[in-house]
């Protein structure tokens, strides 16, 4: 099966964003056959699977400013603590961000 549209459908009170041509939800089988010819054709050769894009997707919207609350619904955690505990990263980048803002806060309110 191939992603012919990308629509929101509502079965059984659950959404689906990615449907068949025929306007079908898409199982999970037919999405990681989707992923695995997404990654021959981009001749990646590690192990890849929905999961890791979900995965991504989370982590990059979150890095990237969406609100914890959208991002909770997008992936239909119950609790954005779950969100918090799963998809929360912090990496050295983001800690020396927060260091020099502290840190020009502290000039500005100072003049140190």
């Amino acid at each position: 099966a191939k992603i012919v549209k990308t629509e929101v459908i509502r079965e059984n009170n659950l959404e689906y964003l990615f449907l068949s041509k025929t306007g079908k939800k898409i199982n999970d089988r037919e999405i990681r056959k989707i992923v695995d010819d997404a990654a021959k054709i981009a001749n990646i050769e590690m192990k890849i699977s929905p999961h890791v894009f979900r995965h991504t997707f989370a982590t990059r919207g979150i890095a990237n400013g969406v609100p914890l609350k959208d991002m909770q619904e997008l992936l239909g955690h119950a609790d954005t603590r779950t969100l918090m505990e799963v998809y929360m990263h912090t990496n050295n980048k983001n800690k020396m961000n927060s260091i020099n803002i502290i840190w020009n806060t502290i000039q500005a309110d100072t003049g140190v």
